[in-house]
């Protein structure tokens, strides 16, 4: 089964572990994914060159760093992004410029996890996006009309967080098949009771054999009693 268990690396100051959970919640990020927090120490996280001035990354897999994008030991500004992934080792970063909402760093995080599973979160727009319309319609969402009609201006509208979490989900949905997807979206799986089993009682059929047994041995008993 697929990994889905993500630590993060918190390196922004700015902001605590909680506020990174809010983002996870403002964005609606499915709960079968799971996260962790690691402490930021030096040998958790090396400097990525593949842009000018360097992100940081995390050198373990299915992990994820917070960094602040103004801060002067990397180069956000030039890269042009604000998140990184690299898909062959499931390791991914992004910047925090410090005005987004929650759910904006919710869906930021996100993108880059998706990436991590080679899903086509940047197809929105293109080869998924007939698809995705069809899903949208298929489940009567608010967003159809209004993406449909315009999908370019309605994504870059005041609706850009929305239609991409709900393009996040109908990538999960189709991709990942994740146990909370086969359960229902965002539900949890049944943890089994370490109770032991109990088998429920059936008592005898009425009539049998071993009834009438036990009923003449108790008339027996009585008898002898009385006498």
């Amino acid at each position: 089964m697929v990994n889905l268990v993500w630590t993060i690396i918190n390196l922004d100051s700015s902001v605590s572990d909680s506020t990174i959970q809010g983002w996870i919640a403002a964005a609606g990020i499915p709960s079968c994914f799971r996260f962790v927090f690691q402490s930021p120490f030096a040998n958790a996280w090396t400097l990525n060159t593949v842009y000018v001035g360097g992100v940081p990354m995390p050198i373990t897999p299915w992990t994820i760093i917070i960094s602040s994008a103004t801060d002067p030991r990397f180069n956000w500004a030039v890269t042009g992004a604000s998140g990184m992934a690299i898909p062959t080792l499931q390791q991914a970063t992004v910047g925090h410029w410090g005005n987004e909402s929650g759910s904006e760093m919710g869906t930021r995080m996100w993108h880059e996890i998706l990436h991590c599973y080679d899903l086509p979160a940047d197809s929105l727009q293109t080869s998924e996006r007939a698809e995705f319309i069809e899903y949208l319609r298929t489940t009567g969402s608010p967003h159809y009309s209004g993406f449909v009609s315009d999908p370019l201006g309605y994504e870059n509208s005041a609706n850009h967080t929305q239609i991409l979490i709900a393009f996040y989900i109908y990538l999960m949905h189709k991709y990942m098949e994740c146990e909370c997807f086969r359960l229902g979206c965002g539900e949890q799986p049944s943890v089994p009771s370490d109770e032991p089993y109990v088998p429920p009682y059936v008592p005898p059929e009425s009539g049998s054999g071993t009834d009438n047994k036990w009923l003449w041995i108790g008339v027996v008993g009585l008898l002898w009693i009385l006498l």
